[in-house]
């Protein structure tokens, strides 16, 4: 079977002339293969067809740079709907129907699979439809608003089995506008700026319209029931219950953190109980992870725990050393970033998701789970602690129960113990984070700090929250400087890192000759300032502006005595061939001229050979093949060997690092 690769296109400033009476178009991508099927009748418009542009008729002028595209191919999954395998970014279009007189009936689907990360990289923030005149749809497209309305789309959705798989996670993907309109001298004109356009159609009435969509939703079911044929199991034997216990709103049973509990699983009968117990050291944090199996629908449930108290009195407060969560479910979905679904179970919805503790819909034999992440304080005295727990449906208390927390007489030490953190790039630098200066961008930066300290993982992976100095000087001679404004952020920073960040390190992101996005310094470095197409020379000089750069900003955290850099200056070169692995080894030699400490992520073959010897600091995952061989390597050349992508459960994680003296 041919495998074809259709794209997103990105339609910039033109327009687009369609005859139609009754229409039906998917955009931007390439036709089918001869033995692929097409979308029911839709006509595929694609960058070969020929629009009018100022009067002249020519093939579209797009460009991919400015355009996701799908992996429909041997290493990736084809898409859940059939509709997602093409469609285009429209910049600042116009289309033109040419339809006849007479009102006319539209529809359109918009969005993409990628959660709108094209209109989150567009140079406009504004997303404006508009018909004959009328505004369909206008969004401000900040950061905050595509984070909230696209990327965690469907976050709130509150499982049942009364809804099937594909009103779950593929419908709710693409939106849809319906609207009615009137042709002025035979034409109806769409006015698109910074809209994802998938598909339209046009009918001459109602209730043509209305037939042809249950056809298209008809098709688009069966088309994603046929590449992905997922059945949900059948429900796990119920445990024999006692008289008093069938008479209960639920049953309720004590899970764990890695144990998996689907909307068909059943508690066992010896897991049955009134008492969730956990012990912990002092300083130590666990997590009481409980579940419920309503016996009748339960409506607005929610949970409360109480203070843990000891027999004689002394206490530990849920409210200051513990956070409450519900689970919500969710299907795991794709491996990796291929998209590649290799085994259905992975869409089968998994309870793991935290969510905050408000009201929800439970139904009648369909699993809840709850977790409380509890820290228990470093002076807490040794011994049993009780805690209530109490279920409500509304106001009505439906059964109660007990947390037991069985505090060792030891405390864990923490010191010297691997710091795991995330990459989250960029997080306080958006620009509608602080709209009008309304919200204090410093406080946001160290709630963003805190935030990760509070669950022991490490702000060592460094961002900026304003810009901390900038570069003067012509190509060659540039150089470092800060305002007394810079200044300060800069001290803000590295202080705030220092007394917060639980960390002894930061990684400093550098990818300079990599991804060609500047500095991470946030010094407004010129974004493309170097260019792979450069002559020799002006790479030359733009190569003696990154080793000063470097070695300045180093040498100034050095002289205030935070904490020191590593330079993050490629991450996985592998996948860019043997020419990204080069120019890792080239990154590493500019930090080995500027003086500093160079780190590198790899996750292939090439970098685990030529990378061991030139980096200070190497973190490897599965790809690259962690074995004997490339911890000798690093050793052998003075490096420090540390994991990322690897492991997502306490007892991998602490293994990995034990094993590999990380």
């Amino acid at each position: 079977m041919k495998i074809y690769i259709p794209a997103w296109v990105c339609l910039a400033a033109m327009s687009l002339t369609c005859w139609a009476a009754e229409g039906k178009w998917l955009f931007g991508g390439p036709l089918p293969a001869a033995d692929q099927p097409r979308f029911l009748d839709f006509q595929y418009l694609t960058p070969a067809d020929e629009i009018a542009i100022s009067g002249k008729s020519q093939p579209w002028n797009y460009h991919r740079q400015a355009a996701a595209t799908y992996a429909v191919n041997a290493t990736g999954s084809l898409p859940a709907d059939q509709m997602l395998e093409q469609g285009i970014h429209c910049q600042n279009s116009v289309i033109t129907l040419k339809t006849g007189n007479g009102p006319k009936y539209l529809h359109l689907w918009l969005g993409t699979w990628f959660a709108d990360v094209a209109r989150n990289l567009a140079r406009s923030n504004q997303a404006v439809l508009s018909c004959q005149g009328q505004v369909l749809l206008e969004q401000n497209l900040t950061p905050a608003f595509i984070y909230r309305n696209y990327w965690l789309k469907g976050e709130d959705y509150v499982f049942s089995r009364k809804h099937d798989i594909w009103s779950r996670i593929v419908e709710p993907v693409l939106d849809e506008i319906s609207f009615q309109a009137t042709p002025v001298n035979g034409e109806i004109k769409l006015v698109c700026q910074n809209i994802l356009l998938t598909a339209l159609v046009i009918t001459d009435s109602a209730e043509e319209m209305n037939t042809l969509r249950e056809k298209i939703r008809t098709e688009r079911r069966r088309v994603f029931q046929e590449r992905y044929p997922w059945q949900q199991p059948s429900d796990e034997p119920m445990p024999t219950l006692t008289p008093e216990q069938q008479q209960r709103p639920f049953l309720l049973w004590q899970t764990y953190g890695t144990a998996p509990i689907h909307p068909w699983s059943r508690p066992k009968a010896a897991e049955l109980t009134d008492l969730i117990r956990v012990f912990a050291a002092r300083d130590e944090q666990e997590m009481f992870r409980f579940a419920i199996l309503p016996l009748r629908d339960l409506p607005s449930l929610r949970v409360a725990v109480g203070d843990f108290q000891r027999s004689d009195g002394a206490t530990i407060s849920t409210a200051q050393n513990a956070d409450l969560w519900r689970e919500r479910y969710k299907e795991t979905g794709s491996e990796g970033t291929a998209g590649k679904i290799t085994d259905l179970s992975r869409l089968n919805p998994l309870s793991y998701v935290l969510q905050s503790m408000t009201p929800q819909d439970c139904e009648t034999g369909t699993p809840r789970v709850f977790l409380l992440d509890l820290r228990v304080p470093a002076d807490a005295a040794p011994g049993d602690y009780f805690a209530p727990l109490t279920f409500f449906s509304g106001q009505e208390v439906l059964q109660e129960a007990r947390l037991q927390l069985k505090v060792l007489p030891f405390q864990l030490e923490y010191q010297d113990s691997a710091a795991f953190n995330f990459q989250l790039l960029g997080y306080t630098q958006w620009p509608d984070e602080v709209p009008g200066g309304n919200i204090d961008r410093r406080q946001k930066y160290l709630d963003f700090i805190n935030f990760q300290r509070k669950y022991r993982f490490s702000a060592n992976y460094l961002v900026f929250f304003a810009k901390t100095g900038h570069l003067e000087g012509e190509p060659g001679s540039r150089v470092f400087r800060q305002t007394a404004q810079e200044e300060e952020n800069f001290h803000f920073t590295f202080q705030s890192l220092q007394k917060f960040g639980n960390l002894d390190h930061l990684i400093l992101t550098f990818h300079y000759f990599h991804w060609n996005i500047g500095s991470g310094l946030y010094t407004g470095y010129p974004m493309q300032y170097y260019k792979p197409e450069d002559s020799p020379e002006k790479r030359a000089l733009a190569r003696r502006d990154v080793v000063n750069v470097m070695r300045q900003y180093d040498q100034l955290v050095q002289r205030h005595n935070y904490p020191p850099l590593r330079w993050y200056v490629h991450g996985e070169p592998d996948n860019y061939g043997l020419p990204g692995v080069q120019s890792a080894v080239e990154m590493a030699e500019i930090c080995k001229e500027a003086g500093v400490k160079s780190f590198v992520t790899i996750n292939g073959g090439f970098a685990k050979k030529l990378c061991p010897p030139v980096y200070d600091f190497l973190s490897a995952n599965f790809g690259a093949g962690i074995d004997q061989e490339l911890l000798d390597a690093v050793k052998k050349h003075g490096g420090q060997f540390g994991a990322h992508n690897t492991g997502d459960t306490r007892f991998q994680a602490g293994w990995q690092f034990w094993r590999m003296h990380g």
